[in-house]
């Protein structure tokens, strides 16, 4: 795969596109990731431009295309071709049996059923493109849209994780959901 190819084709649900973000998307990811958003994500600084977005894409299209560790895709409203939010999902090496995945929707998109429909792509992106047998996904206790996200998936209680948010500089405790392959 040349540098500039998609290390991924896109993947179309009724109302969204999830595909994989060029330089160009910076602006509309930057758009999404708003204070409000950004303090339920770990690793993005309290502030996000479209530089630091430009440098998040370049990044994740590198490490997709060469160390295949992660899949990362923006959420993509097909009416209008609007970015509202991204997904993705990445394999760590100490434990390649397993998946996190993470979600995020601006905040004038949420209340949608963007999130729901967006993760649940994702989810069956990870059984199809990958041998995991788990996948996982965490989040602040008080994040209760995010929970019910996780309940509609099938996601079961996990119990409590400590994350390293290296967009705050702390460890910040989350409540762990997962998902085994042959529940699905």
């Amino acid at each position: 795969m040349d540098a500039d190819s998609d290390p991924f084709e896109p993947i179309l649900t009724e109302r969204l596109r999830l595909r994989c973000l060029t330089p160009e998307d910076a602006a509309g990811l930057a758009a999404t990731l708003t204070p409000e958003v950004v303090e339920r994500l770990a690793s993005w600084p309290p502030v996000v431009t479209s530089e630091i977005a430009a440098a998040r894409i370049a990044e994740n299209r590198r490490r997709m295309r060469d160390d295949g560790d992660l899949m990362s895709f923006g959420v993509e409203r097909r009416s209008d071709g609007l970015i509202v939010g991204g997904v993705g999902a990445r394999v760590k090496a100490e434990t390649p049996d397993r998946a996190e995945i993470g979600y995020h929707l601006g905040s004038a998109h949420h209340g949608l059923g963007y999130g729901f429909e967006a993760t649940a792509a994702l989810v069956r992106a990870v059984w199809s493109l990958t041998q995991v047998s788990l996948i996982e996904a965490c989040a602040q206790p008080d994040n209760h849209a995010s929970f019910a996200i996780m309940r509609k998936l099938g996601m079961e209680p996990a119990g409590e994780v400590a994350v390293f948010s290296s967009g705050r500089d702390r460890w910040e405790v989350c409540r762990n959901y997962a998902l085994r392959r042959s529940a699905t």
